[in-house]
């Protein structure tokens, strides 16, 4: 990505990610990737060939029981991924803000939303993400920011959550797609 969606990178960062992957790249004796897509690109930006193969599975306990929603416990929608703004998670904001208002003005109770609980690591550009939360307190009141997680409690996650939500503008492997399937 720091190649082929540059919009989305900027600084030091940007041009030692873009170096080192071309160096990387360059010196390889094989190279191997999950999409042929991204085997294109290699092959664009750099002649090289690259081999598509099918990623392991993620590892994901076997004793993970579903969370089942109920009188103690809360629907909820899940995003996993760092907190960058090519995620576009200030849009699911803008979204959950939405739907909350537009449950109110049916006469609906805005309870009735499900929550959003936006796992990953902060970015030091997270700020749009941030702002909207702070421009939008009907909506932040129903979405959990959760930072640090074991894999058995993500997997928890997962089997729990009326659904996965990814709203990226660019994406690398889309890791949280795959562990959405387990």
């Amino acid at each position: 990505l720091p190649i082929t969606a540059q919009q989305w990178f900027s600084g030091r960062v940007a041009v030692e990610a873009q170096s080192q992957v071309g160096t990387l790249i360059d010196n390889a004796d094989q190279l191997l990737t999950v999409s042929q897509e991204v085997a294109d690109e290699i092959m664009r930006i750099f002649g090289r060939g690259a081999t598509v193969i099918n990623p392991a599975d993620p590892l994901v306990s076997d004793n993970i029981s579903p969370q089942q929603s109920g009188p103690d416990t809360e629907p909820f929608v899940l995003t996993v991924g760092t907190m960058h703004p090519r995620k576009n998670l200030a849009a699911l904001v803008r979204i959950w803000d939405l739907w909350i208002r537009e449950y109110e003005a049916d006469g609906n109770d805005a309870q009735h939303v499900p929550a959003l609980l936006i796992v990953g690591r902060r970015h030091p550009e997270d700020q749009d993400l941030h702002n909207e939360l702070a421009k939008s307190p009907r909506a932040a009141s129903k979405i959990r920011l959760l930072h640090s997680m074991s894999d058995d409690a993500l997997a928890d996650l997962y089997a729990g959550c009326r659904f996965v939500i990814m709203p990226s503008h660019a994406e690398g492997w889309g890791l949280p797609v795959r562990e959405a399937f387990v």
